[in-house]
């Protein structure tokens, strides 16, 4: 269930869900009479209202991740990779830029190449994830892999043991790696779909592609060993995730769903306490 806000002033419940449908998550525990519905592209260019509807973007998010068992870390706004029993590697399997299918870890304690022993802390891979507004009618979810430090894989190490861990790490990684750890979380996330599709009910989709965005650079290039290509730039629809998008045949492909059949819904509802987040 996705998380909502509570207006501490107005005492409002605003979600995508549709709050008059006696069948929904909020059937019982609200006044579906007092529900009011606002189009989506009425809080644009509101100044309040559209910090709002990023909130609620973003808390989406928690429906997606939960969904491929990531935990959250509230201190540094990412998502993460827990191992599945403490003091164990965990690997994924995923479709990376030029094979069909491999795996990586994504829980590991890293191993000194000299000594051949284990290091004092493990590394997860992390993600932080975003909603851009990025035109007058143009949306985009940002992906920024990270990585979070543990001492055992599950107690985190202390902030100032971290930076230079961290700082070593990504000082390796160049624009090709960067692409392979973005083709990753995009793959893994969308579970090799051609788009992330959130479902708050009937005609209430969020839908957004996984291509990436594309844009004209005017720039001196880099070395031709670094200028590597790859295939999987899109994933191509099956009969499944066609079937998953004729469900919503009123939008167009491709756009992200603040169109005119998403609508916003709030309700009179101060019964739930001030300054909580239900979920």
């Amino acid at each position: 269930m996705i998380k909502l806000i509570l207006d501490k002033v107005l005492g409002m419940l605003y979600t995508f869900q549709k709050l008059d449908d006696p069948y929904g998550p909020f059937g019982d525990l609200i006044d579906r009479g007092g529900v009011k519905r606002f189009q989506a592209r009425e809080w644009w260019d509101d100044p309040d209202k559209s910090n709002w509807l990023m909130t609620l973007l973003n808390r989406s998010l928690n429906k997606l991740t939960g969904r491929r068992k990531l935990q959250l870390d509230r201190d540094h706004h990412r998502y993460y990779f827990a191992p599945d029993e403490p003091g164990k590697i965990k690997e994924m399997a995923y479709r990376p830029l030029n094979q069909a299918v491999t795996s990586r870890q994504v829980v590991w304690q890293p191993i000194n190449k000299q000594t051949g022993e284990p290091r004092p802390y493990w590394l997860h891979r992390a993600v932080g994830l975003k909603f851009h507004r990025v035109g007058l009618s143009q949306w985009c979810l940002s992906i920024r892999p990270e990585y979070r430090v543990t001492k055992d894989g599950v107690t985190p190490l202390a902030s100032e043991k971290i930076g230079a861990k961290v700082t070593r790490k990504k000082s390796r990684t160049f624009n090709y790696d960067l692409l392979g750890d973005l083709q990753f979380w995009r793959d893994y996330l969308s579970d090799s779909k051609p788009r992330f599709i959130f479902n708050f009910g009937k005609n209430q989709p969020l839908i957004v592609s996984t291509n990436m965005m594309q844009a004209e650079v005017v720039w001196p290039g880099i070395p031709e060993e670094y200028a590597k290509p790859f295939k999987n730039v899109s994933y191509v629809d099956d009969l499944f995730t066609w079937a998953e998008m004729a469900r919503f045949a009123q939008l167009t492909e491709g756009d992200v769903s603040l169109d005119d059949e998403d609508e916003w819904e709030e309700t009179d509802d101060e019964e739930w306490g001030e300054g909580d987040d239900v979920e």
